[in-house]
């Protein structure tokens, strides 16, 4: 029974500790806006992406990326919502507590790699009860 258990501890152990694999995408970080005088505690950002278009030179219809206010400093634009070797536009506003919003932020731009990173292969591993 004690060995039993021990291998049910490995395996839990295992299986809990298993780190992701790397995500790749375009990283959008911004400096935390200061809250105004007499304002609401800061929710979060709302954050917008629309692609570029080369044909009218400005960026097209915004989509906004986030269905609740995000907190912290950065955002990863997951790589599976992307094309590659692609402009795109981002812009974010600010939302406090109250659900009021800032002005919209500067657009910033950026261009896709004409491949993704790719993640090595996982290693083999072999367990073995001594």
């Amino acid at each position: 029974m004690k060995k039993l258990l021990s291998l049910a501890f490995v395996m839990l152990l295992a299986v809990g500790t298993a780190a992701a694999q790397t995500p790749h995408g375009i990283l959008v970080s911004w400096a935390t806006p200061t809250i105004p005088t007499g304002g609401a505690a800061l929710a979060g950002l709302n954050l917008f992406r629309a692609t570029w278009s080369s044909s009218t030179s400005a960026c097209g219809s915004y989509s906004q990326l986030n269905t609740a206010p995000l907190p912290g400093n950065s955002y990863l634009d997951p790589a599976s919502g992307l094309a590659v070797s692609t402009e795109y536009c981002y812009y974010a506003t600010t939302q406090d507590v109250n659900g009021n919003l800032s002005a919209a932020s500067n657009i910033a731009t950026t261009t896709t790699p004409a491949a993704w990173p790719v993640n090595p292969n996982p290693p083999s591993l072999t367990l073995k009860n001594q």
